[in-house]
């Protein structure tokens, strides 16, 4: 991985990502283990034992020569949020094993000047914890460096809400 594409190598970052246009297909699943998967990592059909993130239910995995692999519910109806929620849970796995996290640059305008507060970097981190209640709330990542905490929140489609953000600066868990 660059440093300037952080995402190179990733399969939602490759040019024909189901993600990078209008075509979008399920393309992750969830093992039993809890483990989210691409679908060109497991086998064809039933067999590839996989579940949808949202719902719970049985995914095949579709691998054929004419359509884009996806993963597609073994019942006529799939749900609402398997995509958001197959991403969602991703991003918190990657997280976790890479224990890092791509920061962009932090610039601001003053005076007519551009002033840099950081380039863009990768942040690593000592611990990552996953989905740990924390003065009632319900971060979906803790990362911890050198004694200091961040809580990192996960957007695919529905950012933090305003209410949550309120109860995070009532805790004065970040500073305002």
């Amino acid at each position: 991985m660059s440093d300037d594409r952080p995402l190179e190598g990733f399969a939602c970052a490759s040019p024909d990502s189901p993600f990078s246009d209008g075509d979008v297909h399920l393309a992750y699943g969830e093992k039993p283990d809890g483990t989210i998967v691409h679908v060109n990592e497991v086998p064809s059909g039933l067999a590839c034992g996989c579940k949808c993130p949202a719902c719970s239910e049985s995914l095949v995995a579709h691998k054929g020569p004419k359509k884009r692999h996806h993963f597609a519910h073994l019942a006529a109806l799939a749900c609402r949020h398997a995509i958001e929620s197959g991403l969602h849970k991703l991003a918190k796995q990657i997280l976790d094993k890479e224990r890092r996290l791509w920061v962009p640059a932090v610039t601001g305008e003053h005076d007519g000047s551009i002033l840099r507060k950081h380039s863009a970097q990768y942040l690593d981190f000592d611990d990552v914890v996953l989905e740990q209640p924390l003065e009632g709330i319900v971060p979906d990542v803790i990362v911890r460096k050198s004694g200091h905490e961040l809580l990192v929140e996960i957007f695919v489609t529905h950012r933090c809400g305003a209410e949550k953000i309120s109860r995070i600066r009532a805790r004065r868990i970040c500073p305002q």
